[in-house]
């Protein structure tokens, strides 16, 4: 495995020559008087045990007040991107506040041992806005094309022991339903017996298997950390999904602890 710095730079000039090579592709999905930066993972990789795993960037992390450069070597990217959650001027962004007070309850934190990933790198305008074709067609090819830099970044993680992931991918896929359906070409499968219901908080294990034939147990939430539609706030419904599972959650964690020692 890459030295903690190869990894997350390698990452980083994967992302930034990918996003490059295919940004007019896209470039209808993007804000067009802001400025971004591809974003493949806030936090450390070194030594993650647990990934949270989201869509995309918000586009509102490159709001002004939040102090990001016109542009960015791929170093500073990198130190930006490893000490994000230690920051104060300017804090994490309020998305991952829900995500925060979920770890609580499996004993993680993003200060310690976890890593956000996204499906893409890019902060586009908001998903809400891509739910017909041709812009829908448009995002589902990208979170295609994009896949292969979360992938590689677990892939890559030795002492990883489980991926939280929760929300959409699409208006027509959960980010479950998304990675089952639209990434098996890549040499990914998802096994655990899934059906679709009613209501938020659907829940369910997965074993994610990767292009490598590496297996990652996975917990999935249909509710991610930005829905508002309970009364008690932001996020409580995926917060008490992992509350409620935490006991299952920890022990599919300590089963792949003893497979990443052997």
């Amino acid at each position: 495995m890459p030295q903690t710095n190869d990894l997350a730079i390698s990452i980083i000039k994967k992302t930034r020559s990918h996003v490059d090579n295919t940004c007019d592709r896209y470039g209808n999905l993007m804000q067009a008087d802001l400025v971004t930066h591809p974003i493949p993972y806030f936090g450390r990789l070194s030594n993650a045990k647990v990934v949270t795993l989201g869509l995309n960037p918000s586009s509102k992390e490159f709001t002004n007040n939040r102090n990001w450069p016109q542009s960015i070597t791929s170093e500073s990217l990198r130190d930006r991107l490893c000490g994000y959650f230690d920051s104060v001027a300017p804090p994490p962004h309020r998305f991952f506040k829900p995500w925060s007070d979920a770890l609580i309850h499996i004993n993680a934190s993003y200060k310690l041992d976890t890593v956000h990933l996204d499906l893409s790198p890019r902060a586009t305008r908001a998903a809400s806005q891509f739910g017909f074709d041709p812009l829908r067609s448009l995002f589902l090819e990208m979170l295609i094309s994009d896949a292969f830099i979360w992938l590689e970044a677990i892939e890559a993680m030795e002492s990883i022991e489980i991926i939280l992931a929760a929300g959409s991918a699409t208006n027509h896929y959960y980010i479950n339903e998304f990675i089952q359906s639209e990434l098996r070409d890549k040499g990914v499968r998802l096994e655990g017996d899934w059906r679709r219901g009613n209501g938020p908080s659907q829940t369910v294990f997965h074993m994610l298997i990767l292009p490598n034939g590496r297996k990652v147990p996975m917990f999935f939430c249909s509710t991610g950390p930005a829905a508002r539609h309970n009364p008690n706030g932001q996020g409580h419904d995926l917060i008490q999904a992992v509350r409620s599972h935490a006991m299952e959650i920890n022990m599919a964690r300590e089963k792949q602890q003893a497979i990443n020692v052997k």
